[in-house]
């Protein structure tokens, strides 16, 4: 996927001004975007598991590499706040277990 294709939403991120409104922010940091498909497919097999349907691997594959050039895209700058929202930000592990925050 080409990052032009998300100049549209890019757009109404920048018009949008209700973050400064927010008082204080939380930032989640893990060490690799990569994990979410493993978090993807956990999920996905608790659905299936339940009876509930689910997403195959193949599909989850499919469904959360679209989201990977966001992940590209905005980590960087969210990590290094370079919007300049001092959050509070917690390091978790690949099991979600909290590592460190600052």
């Amino acid at each position: 996927v080409e990052l032009r294709v998300f100049a549209p939403i890019f757009q109404q991120l920048i018009d949008w001004s209700e973050i400064a409104m927010m008082d204080s922010w939380i930032v989640i940091q893990i060490e690799s975007p990569e994990v979410v498909y493993r978090w993807r497919e956990q999920a996905e097999v608790a659905l299936r598991e339940s009876g509930r349907g689910g997403m195959s691997e193949a599909e989850v594959e499919d469904f959360v590499s679209r989201y990977m050039p966001a992940y590209a895209s905005f980590l960087p700058g969210l990590y290094a706040d370079k919007a300049g929202l001092s959050p509070l930000y917690i390091r978790i592990d690949d099991d979600r277990n909290p590592l460190q925050s600052r």
